[in-house]
């Protein structure tokens, strides 16, 4: 669609500026007519090509400019547009030669968007530094050492958001530029100096996302500053040495380390020694005893998250229930991951909680499940997941039929007679299983008998007789 005088002349008149964007071409006239309009913002995203005339007419706007749909543009139009007041969105750019950087770089100080360009040359990137305004350049994904070279001498605010690859020395020359403001979830890729100097250019009240490291040596931890202000993100970090933990502690910061699955006893000591208020460790899977003993003299908050612990021992468990990083207020206990418990892990859940009503206790991975556990089990928790059991000895399952609780079995494949006789005796709740061929005639007649709501999910593999006995189950 063509936007002539007549047309642009109706659009002013109306105030109806959102038609701008569907008109592919406009005039020359029409250009100075809608420019000359109260209208702050002039959306043409539909224009697809722009002459100079045209260029000239939109440029004398008082106001901003989004040409969105512009995929070259020549110097002339370039020096025209960039007259305008307000700012100048041309998005739809991929490639910008120097003559209409230089030809941009002189709008006047206000937003420069150049969002879709693909690549920067050295030249473009020394012309846009002339541009006095705030700069984006978030579609860019390499910023070549010759363009960083460049850009490290603009002041004025600019950004790269989408940016994916930077060698360490283009890292060490942005990190000397003034005007960088952001770009966007870029990590430094590895612990040398101009990855850590752009970490800490780009940091945002003193927190330092270090993120994309996988391991960070003693020597780079030293270059780092040593102030409680700072705050590193060492949530990537994949090992940890003693010696670089002993100098993460010596800042008194909160210490980031989601990353790590395993933590050895000497460098749980030199984190312990941190007077920060937080040792961040999320990530654990297991924690040995001598550990654990290290970690406990931390005199702050040690946070682990028991969704990811794996092996549950006397002293994890310790760890684990401290608050305030356990849930006590929403009362589910998430143990998705556990595979193995330590008899006495759970003797160290608090007293004062065991009378909390309303709690959930989920360990569908657990697969062994000893009387002792079953025994601790039952009297902390009103619902208790252990889907994941595939079979269940006698003496754990009188343990676990003491309770009124709701029990999910869902993963049980094998029982005997003599546990299922226990279940009779459940007090209360609801006794759930998934696909259970082990059902008899005799256990099926069994379970009719519980107090407890008994729910059978699948009984498709079940002999015909024993589907009908079991349509007697209390529900």
């Amino acid at each position: 669609m063509i936007l002539d005088a007549d047309i642009a002349t109706e659009i002013v008149s109306r105030g109806d500026f959102d038609a701008l964007d569907k008109f592919q071409i406009v005039s020359a006239e029409a250009a100075r007519i809608i420019a000359g309009s109260d209208e702050w913002l002039l959306s043409l995203n539909g224009l697809t090509s722009l002459d100079e005339n045209c260029a000239a007419a939109l440029g004398r706007h008082h106001g901003a400019l989004a040409l969105n749909g512009l995929t070259e543009l020549s110097d002339n139009a370039a020096f025209g547009l960039a007259k305008c007041a307000g700012s100048l969105q041309l998005d739809g750019l991929r490639h910008l030669p120097t003559s209409a950087a230089t030809a941009l770089a002189t709008h006047a100080q206000n937003s420069l968007l150049l969002n879709s360009l693909e690549t920067l040359s050295c030249s473009a990137a020394e012309a846009l530094c002339q541009h006095a305004g705030p700069l984006e350049l978030n579609g860019l994904e390499e910023i070549s050492d010759g363009a960083a070279e460049a850009l490290s001498s603009r002041t004025a605010p600019w950004s790269a958001r989408g940016i994916r690859f930077l060698s360490d020395h283009a890292a060490h020359l942005l990190s000397h530029s003034g005007g960088l403001r952001s770009l966007g979830d870029y990590r430094v890729p590895a612990d040398s100096p101009g990855y850590l100097a752009l970490a800490l250019q780009l940091a945002v009240d003193g927190s330092v996302d270090l993120r994309g490291l996988r391991s960070l040596s003693p020597a780079a931890a030293e270059s780092l500053p040593v102030d409680a202000d700072w705050i590193f993100r060492l949530g990537g970090l994949e090992s940890l040495s003693a010696q670089t933990a002993k100098v993460l502690a010596r800042s008194g910061a909160p210490i980031h380390l989601q990353g790590l699955r395993v933590l050895t006893e000497d460098t749980a000591r030199e984190l312990a020694s941190s007077e920060g208020p937080f040792i961040y460790l999320n990530g654990l899977t297991a924690l040995s005893d001598l550990a654990v003993a290290e970690l406990e003299r931390f005199s702050g908050i040690v946070s682990l998250d028991h969704r990811n612990v794996e092996y549950l021992t006397a002293g994890l468990a310790r760890l684990c229930f401290r608050e305030p990083q356990f849930p006590w207020s929403q009362g589910y206990y998430d143990f998705q991951s556990l595979q193995s418990i330590s008899d006495d892990a759970w003797m160290e859940f608090p007293p004062e909680r065991i009378s909390q009503s309303h709690s959930m206790i989920n360990l569908p991975k657990l697969q062994v499940l000893s009387p002792k556990t079953a025994e601790v089990l039952v009297r902390i928790t009103d619902a208790l997941d252990l889907s994941g059991i595939t079979y269940l000895n006698d003496d754990t399952a009188v343990e676990l039929s003491r309770s009124a609780a709701w029990l999910s079995l869902t993963g049980l494949r094998s029982i005997s007679e003599a546990s299922v006789r226990a279940f009779t005796r459940k007090p209360g709740g609801c006794l759930e299983f998934g696909c259970p061929d082990f059902v008899s005639a005799t256990a099926a007649h069994l379970l009719c008998q519980c107090t407890c709501k008994v729910c059978i999910h699948d009984m498709s593999g079940l002999p015909n007789t024993v589907q009908q006995i079991l349509q007697a189950l209390p529900v």
